[in-house]
Order: structure tokens, then C-alpha cells, then sequence
């Protein structure tokens, strides 16, 4: 339980020290890169390992994203709970704060594996929904699907495969208009996940034509 907490303070502090730029007002044409690469953010789907028998995982990941000015790492929480052999529910649901703002992360989703027999659970079908709520200029809610498949080496196990990324935004402007915008962003993403006596480490890499985004993930079997 000590270690369990002296992680939790560890991550507390570099969440509430994190800062961002969502800002729409003061930037030249990059109002379509801003809400992309925030959609983007909220896209990441939790990485777990597949041959845990864990009912309950938590994970804590910092990420980094090229369509920010501020290319520092933004920190995501996951909880997810595994409802059978072949289906897991995620949800998100935290905070961090920058500058005056305190934006709030919503979201849920699910992971459903499935492959030629009951043994071979390694491809995976993910939908998933999150919302950023809390800030100045606009509110955004990102839709993503994506289809991957798992991949053991040794003690290393990769997730690769591809997705879609569906936003909506509505962007409120000085006039109190509120104007509303839909975009689509198609990525590739591939996943290391290592697995530790404790935490399991890992890192990812997500491309796409227009952002790339790099992430750190710490991942705890709960119970």
C-alpha cells in the first residue's frame, strides 16, 4: 500500500504542474490544428496487458503532441474493468490545471478481443468516447475507432494497428456566437508494454499525416 501511495502523490504533482495551450484568440491560422491535436489527445485508448488475469487495471499516462506550441507531457488517467475473457470497459474521468483554466476530462470505452479460437484473443476492436469540458474557448468531444492486434516477445508485448478519429467542437467566440465544426483525423499507432513485478512500463508512438505523439504509461493490475 506505501508504494501504492508514494506513486499517487508522484502523479498528483506532476499533473497539477502541467500546462497547455487550448488557447484559439491569440494564435494565426492554427485554430484547426489546436482542436485537431486536442482531439488527438483524447483519442489515447489504455494499454493493457493482454494476458493479465486482473479484474480491475488502473493506468497513468504523459504525453507529448507535435500540434502543441508547448511540446510538454499531458497527463491521462484510465480506470478499466475486464466484464469477460474477451471484453473490457474503460473510463476517464480527471482533471488538470493551466494558467486560469481547470479543463475536465470525461470519457468511456470498450475493448473487445476476439481471434480464430478462444486461446488467440490477440486482435482488438476499440471504440471509445471523451469529452474536455472547462475551457475558455470551446468544447470538444472525440469519437475514435480503431482495430490492433497484440504481439508477444519474450517479455515484451506491442499493439500496432490503426484508427479514426471523429471530433465535434463548439467554439465560443467574443461576439457569444457559438459556432460548431466536425473533423476527421486517420492515424497509425504501435504500443510497447513491459511487464514488471509492480508497474508495468510502456511507450507509444501515434502518426498520423498532420500530428505525432509520443507517451509514457505506467500500468497497475488493481486486483
Amino acid at each position: 500500500m506505501k508504494p501504492l501511495m508514494k506513486y499517487w502523490i508522484f502523479f498528483v504533482v506532476l499533473i497539477s504542474s502541467a500546462s497547455s495551450n487550448f488557447d484559439l484568440e491569440n494564435c494565426d491560422n492554427c485554430e484547426e490544428h489546436i482542436l485537431l491535436s486536442t482531439g488527438y489527445l483524447l483519442s489515447q485508448t489504455p494499454t493493457i496487458n493482454p494476458n493479465s488475469k486482473a479484474k480491475i487495471h488502473f493506468q497513468n499516462s504523459y504525453l507529448t503532441i507535435s500540434g502543441f506550441k508547448n511540446n510538454i507531457f499531458y497527463p491521462k488517467i484510465n480506470f478499466s474493468a475486464q466484464i469477460s475473457k474477451n471484453l473490457m470497459l474503460s473510463s476517464k474521468v480527471f482533471s488538470f490545471q493551466f494558467d486560469d483554466e481547470t479543463p475536465q476530462i470525461l470519457g468511456a470505452g470498450v475493448q473487445y478481443y476476439f481471434g480464430t479460437n478462444d486461446d488467440t484473443l490477440n486482435n482488438l476492436f476499440i471504440v471509445q468516447r471523451t469529452d474536455i469540458k472547462g475551457l475558455e474557448h470551446f468544447f470538444l468531444s472525440s469519437i475514435n475507432i480503431e482495430l490492433k492486434k497484440w504481439v508477444e516477445l519474450k517479455n515484451f508485448h506491442f499493439r500496432y494497428g490503426a484508427g479514426s478519429m471523429f471530433i465535434k467542437t463548439s467554439i465560443f467566440r467574443i461576439s457569444n456566437d457559438i459556432q460548431r465544426k466536425k473533423g476527421q483525423l486517420n492515424y497509425f499507432e504501435i504500443d510497447c508494454l513491459y511487464k514488471n513485478y509492480f508497474l508495468d512500463l510502456g511507450f507509444g508512438l501515434k502518426l498520423s499525416n498532420q500530428i505525432i505523439s509520443l507517451s509514457i504509461n505506467l500500468c497497475k493490475e488493481i486486483f
